[in-house]
């Protein structure tokens, strides 16, 4: 039997008004083998971002559940976030990648500066740029190396 890094167990959403219809996740219902890569496709509207936001977030705001290595999410958040890599927003603009890597790493039981630094070299990125003076592309890469220092069991793109 596979190792099941990642599952989500039933889970339906509340209904929210989107476009000129009410819609709502119904009944998501899958397994991720450890090792794999799966992508999660939609139109517009289609609530990726919600899903994203449900696993995210540590108010459980659908039923059913999500698991990571057969942890309920919702029932030890602080532990799952631990072990996710995600797409940050919370970064202070002002400050450099270095210093937001050393305040915000902190946050992580594993989080490696080293490992960082290796990461932003990789991509050809300064650790002493400010956020705010970085193009898109270098804040997606900065962010991507944020998420990878800390080793996550699961990474959401």
């Amino acid at each position: 039997m596979e190792d099941i890094i990642f599952s989500a167990k039933q889970v339906q959403g509340k209904k929210a008004l989107f476009g000129k219809g009410r819609f709502a996740l119904q009944n998501v219902d899958f397994e991720l083998p450890s090792g794999y890569i799966m992508g999660i496709i939609g139109e517009n509207g289609a609530g990726k971002t919600t899903f994203f936001r449900y696993i995210m977030e540590e108010k459980k705001h659908y039923r059913g559940s999500f698991y990571l290595d057969g942890t309920d999410i919702a029932e030890d958040h602080a532990w799952s976030m631990n072990r996710i890599g995600f797409e940050e927003r919370l970064f202070l603009r002002q400050k450099s990648a270095r210093e937001n890597a050393r305040m915000l790493g902190s946050f992580y039981d594993t989080f490696d500066m080293d490992q960082f630094a290796a990461l932003m070299e990789q991509m050809d990125l300064t650790t002493a740029r400010t956020v705010e003076k970085m193009s898109r592309g270098e804040n997606m890469k900065f962010q991507l190396a944020f998420a990878l220092a800390h080793k996550p069991r699961l990474l959401l793109l």
